[in-house]
């Protein structure tokens, strides 16, 4: 696995991606709105997709269903920046079990896809926004929300 769409319309929040997964030895491509990801996910260029849920046009879960519903299997981790993080993954277990079934599962597809950086990039910039308490490390394991 090592060709990667970003779907993501925040140019600073694309760049930081790209800069990072590069630096891991990836090949990155960015679809800055809905239409383009689904035009790009249609081709099989791609290993992984990085999904934000906010993108303009159709936004991330149209996305999602659009790819799902021509019974692509391409991976996809999704991005929220929505306040609700907990609500962001009840939908997804609601909606699709095949994307989020068990908490622990997100960390692990990370670690398969071997970006320690920027997993521990994005955890910063996830305590910084829901406050430092928020998530805490669980030395060997990873990562966990605090109730």
């Amino acid at each position: 696995m090592n060709r990667l769409l970003i779907a993501e319309d925040e140019a600073r929040i694309a760049a930081f991606l790209e800069k990072g997964f590069r630096a891991q030895g990836f090949t990155t491509t960015v679809a800055k709105n809905g239409h383009e990801a689904i035009a790009m996910a249609r081709s099989d260029d791609f290993d992984l997709l990085i999904l934000d849920l906010g993108l303009p046009g159709k936004d991330g879960w149209q996305v999602l269903s659009e790819i799902r519903g021509r019974g692509e299997r391409l991976r996809i981790i999704v991005l929220t920046a929505q306040d609700e993080v907990e609500d962001t993954v009840n939908a997804l277990e609601n909606g699709a079990n095949d994307y989020v079934t068990k908490p622990f599962e997100l960390s692990e597809l990370l670690a398969r896809v071997r970006v320690p950086n920027v997993v521990d990039a994005y955890i910063k910039l996830l305590r910084k926004k829901l406050g430092s308490d928020s998530i805490e490390t669980v030395r060997g394991i990873g990562y966990r929300f605090r109730a």
